[in-house]
């Protein structure tokens, strides 16, 4: 049987050395409270008694702990995002400059366009009063259907300026991985017949960077 002294400096028991084990397991008992063995005088720590010094003996950690100075696992992951960051920069800056070729490109095109349909406005004009001279045409259907040629080439290359100015951004923003919806546009639209800024080079460039983009750790980067 055994008395202890609880934090309140009261007295306790005499309580079993079952009992006793119950309040420790508890948290009522640790291993430095004052305990006195029936037939002892004095008090000394609980845990000096050789039946209960195998009950405060540290229990082994669950898992091994990182070693001092390491990060867990968890957080050296983490620690390496700068290089995973430094490595898609790389993957992208390919695709990307291809894009910003494919928009030059149009933009080209569509500045050519523009001074074809000048130019041949201004031939079509001399042709024109020319033709009033001949019998059995009708100079105000063939002013029209010059017009309207006009009209639609001028359109046509307004629209490759445009869109060559769109996946130009789209180029740059991928290269620095920055608005993923922009850069998939600018992709796509690199590849549509008809509607790319250079279809011959576009289409390639383009399904490649539609590709790059669609990986996984390519999408996590971006900001």
């Amino acid at each position: 049987m055994y008395k202890i002294i609880g934090a309140n400096n009261a007295e306790y028991g005499p309580v079993s050395a079952e009992q006793l084990r119950q309040w420790i397991n508890e948290g009522r008992v640790n291993a430095e409270t004052l305990a006195q063995a029936a037939g002892e005088t004095g008090w000394k720590p609980i845990s000096s008694y050789a039946e209960f010094a195998g009950v405060f003996t540290p229990k082994p950690p669950l898992s091994t702990p990182p070693p001092v100075g390491k990060f867990p696992p968890t957080f050296a992951a983490g620690a390496s995002s700068i290089g995973g960051r430094e490595a898609v920069l790389s993957e992208v800056s390919g695709p990307g400059v291809g894009l910003i070729v494919v928009g030059a490109l149009g933009i080209v095109y569509g500045a050519i366009g523009i001074v074809g349909v000048m130019f041949q406005s201004a031939l079509a004009g001399l042709n024109g009063m020319n033709n009033m001279n001949f019998p059995g045409q009708n100079p105000e259907l063939l002013r029209f259907v010059q017009m309207s040629q006009g009209v639609f080439g001028l359109v046509f290359a307004v629209i490759h300026l445009a869109l060559g100015g769109l996946v130009i951004y789209g180029g740059i923003k991928m290269k620095s991985l920055e608005n993923y919806s922009l850069c998939m546009i600018a992709s796509i639209i690199a590849i549509i017949p008809c509607i790319s800024p250079c279809c011959c080079v576009g289409i390639p460039l383009g399904i490649w960077a539609v590709v790059v983009l669609n990986k996984p750790e390519v999408k996590a980067h971006f900001s």
